[in-house]
């Protein structure tokens, strides 16, 4: 029984025991009298078992064949199951399923059949830090740099990234054009990432959803400190590796390229610097 049919049975046999008026049990129940009188004649008759809906515990007339549910919760086991950041979502999963197996199944029906198998949890992503900079006080005090990756060479080339630097030369040759462009005096502020052991543990060799149907795959290498990082989408697919170095590294490219270091922080809230996983770095061009 529910819980409302287990207090309207309690509210009709205090009916029975004369303690209420059937008027007054309508009023309680939220019922019109006729209704409260059908139910009272059906209490009487049956007792708390009457009030049960007809329906209760049978299949809904709407339900999917068992036999679906069964080859489509196969099919999630074998091509898209796994642990929690490598397994597809209920979305996701969906979609291959009519896609590539030819099983057409809405993707709310499909969450809840992964759900009961415990093919799935209820996993809330966490929304990345976002963090509004405060304004410069002149123009061409800050110089941004970003990696964006775009057909570049228009056609002459694979897709690639704008700011790929992989080794220290690289990244050098990065520092010095950026000195460059600068007047004397202005300032360099960038940010770099050294992954902490935590990191590395709970990413390395995991395919993880970073955004629906963009899945990404970190292989971590400590002894070169080389990441391989792997994109994939719907239709495309792309690797490219990134270098990390240690904040003595970065300190001694800075000042090679020309720089002055004036401050190293944690975050771009100027929280000091403390050998985290972030490095927002502070530079001058010397006069």
């Amino acid at each position: 029984m529910s819980e409302r049919e287990v207090r309207r049975a309690g509210v009709l046999q205090r009916v029975k025991s004369k303690d209420l008026k059937l008027v007054e049990a309508a009023e309680i129940l939220g019922l019109s009298y006729r209704q409260a009188k059908r139910q009272y004649q059906r209490y009487r008759q049956g007792g708390s078992k009457a009030l049960v809906h007809g329906n209760a515990g049978k299949p809904s007339n709407q339900a999917k064949p068992e036999k679906l549910r069964r080859r489509a919760l196969a099919l999630v086991k074998r091509h898209y199951g796994g642990e929690p950041g490598e397994r597809f979502g209920p979305t996701l999963a969906a979609e291959h399923l009519a896609e590539d197996h030819q099983v057409e199944v809405d993707a709310e029906t499909l969450r809840r059949w992964m759900l009961a198998e415990g093919l799935w949890t209820r996993e809330r992503k966490r929304k990345p830090f976002r963090q509004r900079r405060e304004r410069r006080w002149h123009f061409g005090e800050l110089v941004q740099m970003d990696g964006s990756f775009e057909y570049w060479l228009e056609g002459r080339g694979p897709k690639g990234c704008l700011l790929h630097m992989v080794d220290e030369e690289q990244k050098l040759r990065a520092l010095r054009a950026a000195a460059s462009l600068l007047l004397p005096g202005g300032r360099l502020v960038f940010d770099v990432f050294a992954p902490s052991r935590e990191d590395i543990e709970e990413t390395d060799g995991l395919w993880l959803e970073r955004e629906p149907g963009i899945f990404e795959r970190a292989d971590w290498d400590l002894r070169t400190r080389t990441l391989a990082l792997s994109v994939r989408g719907s239709e495309e697919a792309t690797t490219f590796e990134l270098h990390w170095l240690s904040a003595p590294e970065w300190h001694h490219l800075i000042e090679e390229a020309g720089f002055v270091v004036d401050d190293l922080y944690g975050w771009f809230d100027r929280r000091p610097y403390e050998g985290g996983e972030d490095q927002i770095w502070v530079c001058r061009r010397p006069r």
